[in-house]
């Protein structure tokens, strides 16, 4: 997915830089039965809404095991175990989960640096675990 960059003339509220204003749901860490962490949506979430950005080192993959690497290329990783956001609390769904994934481009021309993106993949509740499938 590619979205407006700061060579497009549009506004700041085009809709199609939902990702580039960062968070504007609320949201927060809880601890769940049996998983740890998680986080759930403190406000309704319509289904589309952008949610977070997974936040972390860019790192060269080295097949090193990390619970918090994310690949966004054949080379490349964002691994937020030690430098990361609220994003790397969502858990894993066996079901789907109700956030999906989309690879979004934006202010550059280098096709290796996507930053990973969570939407709603469905309308999801205040309280509600947000979750998706790795």
């Amino acid at each position: 997915v590619y979205e407006c960059g700061p060579w497009c003339s549009c506004s700041s509220k085009c809709c199609n830089k939902s990702s580039q204003r960062g968070i504007q749901k609320k949201l927060a860490i809880f601890r769940t039965e049996g998983k740890g962490l998680g986080l759930h949506a403190e406000e309704a979430i319509p289904r589309g809404s952008f949610v977070c950005e997974y936040v972390g080192e860019v790192l060269e993959d080295k097949g090193s095991p990390s619970t918090y690497k994310f690949a966004i290329g054949p080379e490349l990783v964002i691994d937020a175990e030690k430098y990361g956001n609220v994003a790397r609390f969502v858990n894993h769904s066996c079901d789907g989960g109700n956030v999906h994934i989309e690879c979004v481009s934006y202010g550059h021309h280098d096709g290796r640096l996507r930053h990973i993106t969570m939407f709603a993949a469905k309308d999801i509740a205040a309280s509600e675990e947000l979750t998706f499938h790795y």
